[in-house]
């Protein structure tokens, strides 16, 4: 296969070209071999030959490729067809080449940054991480100033140090949509 011929006016027309061998310059072969222009390989495609192939899941494929390229660790991709990874998302970690989804942040560990290859960062000293722990500070996700209709939205179980979302500070009545959008939501 050659390459396109885009943005080459004189064999824009041609579906082929012929081809001679020569090994001195002077003296070429009648052999009547033809190399046929390749058609430009969209993105999410890999064309590695006369046709096309979707990028497969865990891949990418950039404009005119030839072949799928994993994604990096730290990356993932979860859908076909794609020109590039996704970086991994806070609380999760994506440790190897080719990954379509991440992996939760395991039990003990805190994964607060995106792009982890792996959990660098344990839990702190007497306190308990779940899986999938996204701060590294009770602080990061504990306000005491954050008030929702005049009320505490945390609350910090001083016995054993776990803090909790306050459910009783939300309106968890129905309200109805203004028109001209139909339904109710909480």
């Amino acid at each position: 296969l050659a390459p396109s011929p885009l943005g080459r006016a004189l064999y824009a027309s041609y579906n082929a070209v012929p081809v001679e061998v020569t090994n001195n310059g002077y003296d070429y072969s009648n052999s009547n071999i033809t190399f046929q222009y390749s058609e430009p390989c969209d993105a999410g495609f890999f064309c590695p030959s006369s046709s096309r192939f979707l990028c497969p899941n865990g891949t990418y494929c950039p404009i005119n490729s030839r072949n799928f390229s994993l994604c990096q660790p730290g990356y993932f991709q979860p859908r076909q067809g794609q020109a590039n990874c996704i970086i991994c998302p806070v609380g999760y970690i994506c440790p190897d080449s080719g990954m379509s989804r991440p992996v939760v942040c395991p039990v003990g560990q805190i994964c607060d940054i995106m792009g982890l290859r792996a959990a660098y960062q344990s839990c702190p000293m007497g306190y308990y991480c779940l899986n999938a722990t996204k701060a590294s500070s009770t602080d990061q996700f504990k306000d005491i100033d954050f008030l929702y209709n005049n009320k505490t939205a945390w609350i910090e179980d001083l016995v054993t140090a776990a803090i909790y979302f306050n459910y009783s500070v939300y309106n968890w009545n129905y309200s109805t949509w203004p028109a001209p959008a139909l339904g109710r939501s909480r």
